[in-house]
C-alpha cells in the first residue's frame, strides 16, 4: 500500500511509461488485519487522502483505490475532485460526507464522459470503502472494459446496457444483419417494436411506481424516523435528503395523470422539506431548499384537489394540502413572509374546519383544527395582532382539552396541549398579564416532563420541555422574581446543551440553546452580575452569528443576531462602558432596520427597534 497517491508522486517517462514515487510512507500488506494492529497511522495529503485517511485511521488498500479515483477524476476533469484550500482534513471530511463530488461530465462540461466514466470514477470516490472498487486490478479491468465498449462494473447490467456494448463493439456487423432483417420483416418488425414500446412504457411506469414508494416509505420515512434518533445523525440525514431530491425530480416527470404516484411524491417532497429546514422540527438549516421542496408539494396537491375521485379522496387530499399550507407557512415565516405564512395558516384552518364540521366524531380531525388554532396565533402575534392571538390561543387550548378529555392516555394530544399553553403564556407575558402567564407556563411544564419521564430518549419531547422551561423562567425574571426564573432557565439551557454535543449540526437544538445563552444573561443582569451576563452574551452572539451565516435565507436567525447585540449593549450599559454599548445598540438598530427595508420585519423586530432608538436616545443625553 502506498499510502499517499497525489500527481506529484506520478512520473511519465517521454515514452508514455509511468512510475510511481517517494514510497517513503508505504507499507507491504501480507495480513491486513495483522497489519491494522501493528502500524501506525501514516502522513498524508488532505487533496489526495481518503475518508478514512482524513479521520486519522489506519488507510487500507481501499485508501490507495480512492486516491486512484482522485487521480482518475483530475485526469477527466483538469480540476481535483475537493478543493482543500484553506480547510482543515475535518473540514475537508465533513464536505466529502454532505456531498458527493460533482460528476465529471457536469465539472468538465464534457457529455462525452457522461456514462461509464461518472460512474467509475465516482465508484472510485465512494465514503464507505465497501462501496469503493476492492482492488487495483478492479478499477483497471473497468477502465479497460470502457475503452473496449465492454459493460463495467460500476453500472448495472441490464439488457440494454449490454447491448448498447455490443453494438459500440460491433457496428460493422450489427450494421448489416439490421438491414437484412428489415429488408425481410419490416412491417413485421414496426409492429412488434411499436409493441414492445409499450410494454416498455407499462414496465417502467409499474417500476417507477414502487420505487418512489419504496424511497418515501422506506427511506424518507421509516429509515429517517430511525436516523433521527441516533446522536449525531444530522450529515447522515443531509446525504439522505440530497439523494432523495434528485431521485424525486427525475421521477415527478413521469407521474402525470398517476394520482396515486403524484401523493407519494407530495409527501416524499413534504419529508424532504421537513428535513432540510422546517422550524419547529430537528432540520439540517437550509431555509431556501425546504421552500422550494415545499412548494413542489404544493403544486402537486393543488392539482390533485381538482382532480376527480371519491368523497374519500377528496377528504384525504383537502387533509393532505392543508398540511402543506401549513408546512410552508412556517417556513415562509423563517425566511421573513409573515403575511403570506398567516394567508396559508387560515386557509389551512379553514379547510380543516370544514372537515370537522363533516365528521365531528373524528379525534384527528379536531387534532389538525387545533393545530391550525395554534398556527395562525403564531402568524398574528408576529404581525402584532394581540387581542385576536389571545382569542385564537385560547381557542387552540379549547380544542386540546376536549381531545385530552376524551383521551387521557393520547401523547400527541397531550404535546398539542402542553404547546398551546406554552403560547398562551407567551401572550399573556407579552400583555404584563404574569399571573395568568406563570400558570399557563406552570401547567404547560407540568405536562411536558409527564411526557418526557414516559419518553426519556425522545429528543423532541426534551426539546418541548426545554422551551416551555425558557418560557417560564423568562416570565418569572420579567415579573420581577430573577432568582427563581434563572434557576428554570438554567435547566433549560442544559436540556440544549445535551441536545447539541449529541448532534452538534442539527440546527433546531443550536437555535433554542442560544436563545437560552440570551434569556440566562438576561436573568444575570436582572440579578445584578454583567460579567456573567457578558460571557452568556458573547457566546450566544457568537452561535446565533453561525447560524444566520450558515442559512441567510432565514430572516428570523438575522433578527436574533440582532437581538444579541441588543444583549450586549445593555451588558455594556450596566458595566457603564457607554461607547462600547453604544456600538453594540447601533448594529442591531441597522440590521433590524434592514430586515424593515426588505420587508421582513415583524412585530418583535419593531419592538426591539423602538426600545434601542429609546435607549440611544437617553445614552445621547446622558453626561459620560
Amino acid at each position: 500500500m502506498h499510502g499517499d497517491l497525489k500527481p506529484s508522486n506520478v512520473l511519465v517517462t517521454p515514452e508514455g511509461n509511468v512510475k510511481l514515487l517517494d514510497f517513503g510512507i508505504s507499507r507491504l500488506l501480507v495480513d491486513e488485519e495483522q497489519a491494522a494492529q501493528n502500524a501506525t497511522v501514516p502522513a498524508m495529503t488532505p487533496a489526495w487522502a481518503s475518508p478514512e485517511q482524513l479521520r486519522g485511521e489506519l488507510p487500507l488498500i481501499a485508501s490507495d483505490c480512492y486516491s486512484l479515483g482522485r487521480l482518475l477524476y483530475y485526469l477527466l476533469t483538469g480540476t481535483p475532485a475537493v478543493n482543500p484550500t484553506g480547510r482543515t482534513p475535518l473540514q475537508v471530511l465533513e464536505g466529502l460526507t454532505i456531498a458527493a463530488p460533482v460528476l465529471p461530465s457536469k465539472a468538465a462540461s464534457d457529455p462525452e464522459l457522461a456514462g461509464d466514466l461518472d460512474n467509475i470514477a465516482l465508484k472510485s470516490l465512494e465514503c464507505s470503502p465497501d462501496d469503493r472498487y476492492r482492488s487495483v486490478e478492479l478499477l483497471a479491468d473497468d477502465i479497460r472494459s470502457f475503452l473496449e465498449s465492454r459493460p463495467v462494473s460500476a453500472r448495472p447490467h441490464t439488457w440494454r446496457y449490454r447491448t448498447h456494448k455490443f453494438v459500440g463493439r460491433n457496428k460493422g456487423v450489427v450494421a448489416a444483419v439490421a438491414l437484412v432483417t428489415v429488408t425481410l420483416s419490416g412491417g413485421l418488425a414496426a409492429t412488434m417494436w411499436q409493441a414492445r414500446i409499450a410494454e416498455r412504457n407499462y414496465e417502467r411506469a409499474e417500476r417507477r411506481f414502487a420505487d418512489v414508494r419504496r424511497l418515501a416509505n422506506s427511506f424518507l420515512f421509516e429509515m429517517d424516523e430511525a436516523i433521527a434518533k441516533l446522536p449525531g445523525s444530522t450529515p447522515v440525514r443531509g446525504t439522505l435528503v440530497r439523494n432523495a431530491v434528485q431521485y424525486l425530480d427525475g421521477l415527478a416527470a413521469e407521474a402525470a395523470g398517476d394520482t396515486t404516484l403524484q401523493e407519494e411524491l407530495a409527501a416524499a417532497y413534504e419529508k424532504v422539506g421537513d428535513i432540510q429546514g422546517r422550524p419547529a422540527s430537528a432540520n439540517l438549516g437550509d431555509t431556501g431548499g425546504a421552500l422550494v421542496s415545499y412548494r413542489k408539494a404544493l403544486a402537486i396537491r393543488e392539482a390533485l384537489e381538482q382532480a376527480p375521485g371519491t368523497e374519500e379522496d377528496q377528504r384525504r387530499r383537502r387533509d393532505a394540502l392543508a398540511a402543506t399550507y401549513v408546512q410552508l407557512s412556517s417556513t415562509l415565516k423563517a425566511a421573513g413572509d409573515y403575511r403570506s405564512g398567516l394567508e396559508l395558516d387560515r386557509k389551512a384552518l379553514a379547510m380543516r374546519q370544514k372537515l370537522l364540521d363533516a365528521e365531528p366524531g373524528i379525534p384527528v380531525r379536531r387534532r389538525a383544527v387545533a393545530a391550525s388554532f395554534t398556527a395562525v396565533g403564531g402568524s398574528l402575534s408576529q404581525l402584532g395582532a394581540w387581542p385576536a392571538v389571545i382569542d385564537v390561543r385560547r381557542q387552540a387550548i379549547e380544542q386540546y382539552e376536549a381531545l385530552v378529555a376524551g383521551n387521557p392516555k393520547s401523547e400527541p394530544d397531550q404535546r398539542g396541549l402542553a404547546l398551546a399553553r406554552q403560547r398562551m403564556g407567551s401572550i399573556l407575558m407579552h400583555e404584563r398579564q404574569y399571573p395568568l402567564a406563570l400558570k399557563q407556563y406552570r401547567m404547560g411544564v407540568a405536562t411536558a416532563r409527564g411526557i418526557v419521564a414516559r419518553n426519556p430518549g425522545s429528543r423532541g419531547d426534551l426539546l418541548n420541555l426545554g422551551q416551555g422551561l425558557m418560557g417560564l423562567g423568562r416570565c418569572l425574571v420579567e415579573s420581577g422574581d430573577a432568582t427563581a426564573g434563572a434557576a428554570e432557565l438554567a435547566e433549560a439551557q442544559k436540556i440544549f446543551e445535551r441536545m447539541e454535543q449529541a448532534d452538534p449540526r442539527e440546527v433546531r437544538g443550536r437555535t433554542l440553546l442560544a436563545l437560552s445563552r440570551v434569556l440566562v444573561a438576561r436573568a444575570a443582569l436582572a440579578m445584578g452580575k454583567p460579567e456573567e451576563a457578558l460571557r452568556g452574551g458573547q457566546r450566544a452572539l457568537a452561535e446565533r452569528e453561525k447560524l444566520s451565516a450558515e442559512n441567510p435565507v432565514n430572516a428570523v436567525a438575522f433578527g436574533e443576531v440582532a437581538e444579541a447585540h441588543e444583549l450586549m449593549g445593555d451588558v455594556r450599559a450596566a458595566q457603564r462602558r457607554w461607547e462600547a454599548a453604544e456600538l453594540e445598540w447601533r448594529r442591531a438598530r441597522e440590521m433590524i432596520v434592514h430586515l424593515r427595508n426588505e420587508n421582513k420585519f415583524n412585530a418583535a423586530d419593531r419592538e426591539a427597534l423602538e426600545r434601542i432608538e429609546a435607549k440611544l436616545a437617553a445614552l445621547a443625553k446622558a453626561p459620560r
